[in-house]
């Protein structure tokens, strides 16, 4: 919603922008999750959380979760819980 409305400029001090930075394609993936699951931002993030922290061992840290998402959003391959995060479901 910021973004939204203000663009980049309410983030432009650094520890805003470095946390912004930190969590960026993870807020997106739960957006985008969450419209094609049909659920709510929360129980979308309530997956991801579970996921992150059942099914990777030793669990992945939401900076490495971040990063991978950010490489998968780069490379423009298919989502990390497949096609239309249907694997989500799981959790």
């Amino acid at each position: 919603m910021l973004d939204e409305q203000y663009n980049s400029q309410w983030r432009r001090e650094g520890t805003i922008k470095k946390f912004y930075g930190r969590r960026k394609f993870i807020w997106q993936e739960v957006i985008a999750t969450s419209v094609d699951l049909g659920i709510s931002p929360e129980q979308t993030a309530e997956k991801i959380d579970r996921w992150r922290i059942t099914e990777r061992k030793p669990s992945i840290s939401l900076r490495n979760l971040n990063d991978t998402l950010s490489a998968i959003a780069k490379a423009q391959t298919a989502p990390l819980w497949g096609d239309r995060h249907v694997d989500l479901l799981r959790y």
